[in-house]
């Protein structure tokens, strides 16, 4: 599992990077990183607090069905959401957009 203890994150590179490893993700509820995991569903948020963050680990060490669904889950968020080519079709539209608003 990969956990982030941080008190203040603006975005949290380092999570896609560990999701793109399979790691199911304990992370603190700050910043950026509530964009990047849906609670539950790809990892778990919990307050920026050390025995929030030990509840947290220890519900996944506990839980091996609750890992291995975070795991996956996490996994296709990653290239679903924040993939190269999702990247660059998100260029592609914004340079769109752009243009037709200097045009305006």
């Amino acid at each position: 599992l990969f956990a982030l203890p941080s008190l203040f994150e603006t975005f949290g590179l380092v999570i896609l990077e560990a999701m793109s490893f399979r790691k199911p993700i304990v992370a603190t509820r700050v910043g950026g990183i509530p964009e990047i995991i849906e609670e539950g569903e790809n990892g778990i948020l919990v307050d920026p607090k050390s025995a929030a963050l030990a509840a947290g680990i220890e519900k996944l060490l506990l839980n091996p069905h609750l890992k291995e669904k975070l795991r996956e889950r996490s996994y296709k968020t990653v290239y679903r959401k924040f993939s190269r080519d999702n990247c660059y079709a998100i260029l592609d539209f914004l340079k769109l957009i752009v243009k037709h608003w200097k045009h305006d």
